[in-house]
């Protein structure tokens, strides 16, 4: 019997310094979101992107993930009536975001008031 508890404490010991070891590097606790495709979908967004804008109520594009977890080009409407709209672009599988229109705030840049500096 004694043997058993020695054993199993050494299998505890050594699975929690294994955890330990795992949290601990760098490589697990920083690991770059790197989804598979991103870089045919960069390509592929680059590509298209000037065609897309000119389809009335698509206000923006992008690269994002889709339910999968490959990339994806994004492509940003108006509403949800935009039509014509491909289901891929080079092989790249496309999500449809109906963000609304994009206005500017602010066509000039804003001084900060922290930084003025008043004289008398």
């Amino acid at each position: 019997m004694h043997s058993f508890y020695s054993l199993r404490g050494k299998l505890t010991y050594l699975s929690v310094a294994l955890l330990g070891l795992l949290l601990a590097t760098p490589a697990a606790a920083q690991a770059p979101f790197d989804p598979p495709g991103l870089d045919r979908a960069v390509a592929a967004q680059a590509l298209h992107t000037n065609r897309l804008l000119l389809t009335d109520g698509v206000v923006g594009t992008g690269v994002g993930v889709n339910a999968r977890g490959r990339a994806a080009i994004v492509i940003m409407t108006e509403d949800l009536w935009v039509t014509g709209l491909p289901r891929s672009l080079d092989g790249v599988p496309v999500v449809v975001r109906v963000t609304g229109a994009f206005h500017a705030i602010n066509k000039t840049p804003v001084k900060n008031p922290l930084h003025q500096v008043e004289t008398h």
